[in-house]
């Protein structure tokens, strides 16, 4: 290919190398839409039955002892919200809706259960 060929098709082959990477990069195939959420115990007693739904995907964690974490992981299918119920000393039933993500990135959040029914959600950088 002579020189001046490069030169006139240059420009063009740049424009549509950056709209296939936007397009790629919007359908996630870059890697992106993807959730890591740990789950820490911060309570005295055992917290049981806790599911934690993103989306439509569901992440069932049947015990969390005093102390102890779990890692749920999510594919970002659009964007939404968690929606969280356990049980506290396998008495009291709660639910409680937390955070957001945003189809085309990755996240890293925390939720700590406290006790009485309280959660502390943490938002770390998108990734």
């Amino acid at each position: 290919m002579g020189k001046n060929k490069i030169v006139r098709w240059g420009p063009a082959i740049l424009f549509f190398g950056i709209l296939l990477a936007v397009f790629l990069d919007q359908f996630g195939l870059f890697g992106k839409n993807t959730v890591s959420l740990t789950v820490t115990n911060h309570t005295p007693t055992d917290i049981s039955e806790i599911v934690v739904v993103l989306y439509k995907d569901p992440c069932v964690i049947q015990r969390l002892t005093p102390g102890k974490s779990s890692v749920c992981s999510f594919e970002i299918e659009a964007d939404s919200h968690y929606k969280i119920s356990w049980k506290e000393s396998d008495v009291n039933s709660h639910m409680e809706e937390v955070g957001y993500v945003t189809h085309g990135f990755n996240f890293k959040h925390e939720l700590e259960f406290l006790g009485e029914g309280k959660v502390n959600f943490k938002n770390n950088e998108n990734t």
